[in-house]
C-alpha cells in the first residue's frame, strides 16, 4: 500500500526508495566477476585453492600443476569392520548394540 500522492511515490520510485525498501537500480546492471578476474593475486589463503585450477573445464588440473596430485592409500576395511564381519560369521547371535 502506497501512502501519499503518486508524484511523491513515482519519485522515491527514481532514486529506488519504495514501499519494499531500498533498492539499487545499478545493481542489475553490473557485471558480476569473479575474484580472479578483479586480482592479480588472491585476496585470502582460502582463495588460493581456485587461484591454481586451470580455465579449460576439459583440462584436468593435474596435468597443468603436477604438484597438486598426490598419493593415495585408502583403507578398504577399517579393523572394526573387520572384527564385526569375523564375528558375524562365528556366532549367528552376535550383535553389536
Amino acid at each position: 500500500m502506497v501512502t501519499g500522492d503518486a508524484s511523491s511515490w513515482l519519485s522515491m520510485a527514481f532514486f529506488g526508495i519504495t514501499g519494499l525498501g531500498y533498492q539499487d537500480p545499478f545493481q542489475a546492471a553490473q557485471i558480476p566477476a569473479a575474484p580472479k578476474q578483479t586480482q592479480k593475486i588472491p585476496l585470502t589463503t582460502a582463495q588460493q585453492y581456485g587461484w591454481w585450477l586451470p580455465q579449460d573445464p576439459k583440462e584436468k588440473p593435474e596435468n597443468v600443476y603436477p604438484w597438486i596430485q598426490s598419493s593415495r592409500y585408502p583403507m578398504i576395511n577399517s579393523p572394526m569392520t573387520r572384527f564385526v564381519d569375523q564375528m558375524a560369521i562365528t556366532n549367528k547371535e552376535f550383535h553389536l548394540f
